[in-house]
């Protein structure tokens, strides 16, 4: 069981070696503790390859996070897991994947100043206050969502230049690559938390994009149907068009309708919507999932106060009927029984959840 406030004091990069992946701008991050270049993912790659019969890997989790909090608690996080999950369950092998950084402290520190001007001129009233904020960040943090847009989209890029753009396709599709073509082939599975579904939109993206020239398990639709089994969702930032076309680009046309023979490959997990309204960003009184369904071009689309994005990862998104046969949600409540739920931030530090989640990872 992986408790809930564990810490690691003092994490260094050699304990979490091999078990993530740092890319920022498209390109290998070289500086500061935790860096990652080609030796370093090739040394994984191959162990993935090696892998030994008499105690074989079965399992890798890639875990995409969500671009929100700082290179060190995400390191933090990984620490504790990857110690976890090679005490209690060897046959899995973790891979974090670090893509963006710091955007929340970002987002509180510009909406707790910008709601401090507009209690001034409101008299603190806590609707008008709310309105008025809500319409400054549809008109001035929608550059955020685009810095999520474009660190994704450059960690894909087919990039032949010296700056040498588009790493995280080079890594992923290398490891992934060897761990499914091992001595014992390994399964694959995600899981996203709210805006790293982004990242795997570009990753699902460039394989559809590159499909005719690859080889192997990546190669055909049928191939990553045995490969890649399933996808964990944590409160995703993305609407269902985000979701299906993920699902087509991975896997091809899955039955739309429910049908007892296709087990689930895409989980979503939500909480409820008073939960994500206590959080506080700043001034701003909500998490990041209720900030963008309010203000972020999801998909494109401007949003407003009226019309809000229909993100699939708030409990207030207008369910197809029937639902895909693919698709699955869970209350996040229905995991968690006892204890305080955690805010949308705090999903991936969660270890009821986190224990949940590797559990299933092992059901065959």
């Amino acid at each position: 069981m992986i408790l809930k406030h564990q810490q690691v004091q003092g994490v260094t990069r050699i304990m979490i070696q091999g078990h993530y992946l740092h890319t920022h701008d498209g390109q290998f991050v070289q500086s500061g503790v935790f860096i990652s270049d080609k030796e370093t993912v090739s040394e994984t790659a191959n162990y993935l390859k090696e892998n030994k019969k008499d105690q074989p890997l079965r399992k890798l989790i890639i875990f995409v996070e969500s671009g929100l909090e700082a290179v060190a608690k995400v390191a933090e996080r990984a620490a504790i897991i990857t110690s976890f999950v090679k005490r209690s369950s060897p046959s899995l092998f973790p891979l974090f994947v670090i893509w963006n950084e710091d955007v929340e402290d970002l987002l509180i520190d510009l909406l707790e100043a910008r709601s401090k001007r507009i209690e001034e001129t409101t008299g603190g009233l806590p609707e008008a206050t709310k309105s008025h904020l809500i319409r400054y960040a549809q008109n001035w943090l929608q550059p955020v969502w685009r810095t999520f847009e474009g660190e994704a989209e450059r960690a894909f890029l087919n990039d032949d230049s010296i700056v040498q753009r588009g790493q995280g396709w080079w890594s992923i599709n290398e490891i992934i690559s060897n761990a499914v073509t091992s001595n014992t082939p390994m399964n694959i599975h995600f899981v996203a938390h709210s805006s790293g579904l982004v990242w795997l939109s570009q990753f699902a993206r460039r394989i559809r994009d590159m499909e005719s020239s690859l080889v192997g398990p990546l190669s055909s639709q049928e191939s990553r149907r045995d490969s890649i089994c399933s996808l964990d969702l944590l409160a995703p930032v993305g609407t269902i068009n985000s979701i299906e076309g993920i699902v087509s680009s991975l896997w091809g046309d899955l039955p739309g309708q429910k049908s007892t023979n296709l087990r689930k490959r895409v989980r979503v997990f939500t909480l409820p919507t008073n939960q994500d309204l206590m959080t506080r960003l700043g001034g701003f009184q909500g998490s990041f999932l209720e900030l963008a369904r309010l203000a972020f071009p999801i998909d494109g689309n401007n949003p407003t106060r009226s019309d809000p994005n229909n993100l699939i990862g708030s409990r207030s998104w207008k369910p197809i009927e029937p639902l895909p046969a693919w698709l699955e949600f869970k209350e996040i409540e229905s995991i968690i029984s006892t204890g305080d739920l955690p805010e949308h931030s705090e999903l991936m530090n969660d270890g009821r959840l986190l224990s949940f989640l590797l559990d299933s990872a092992l059901d065959p």
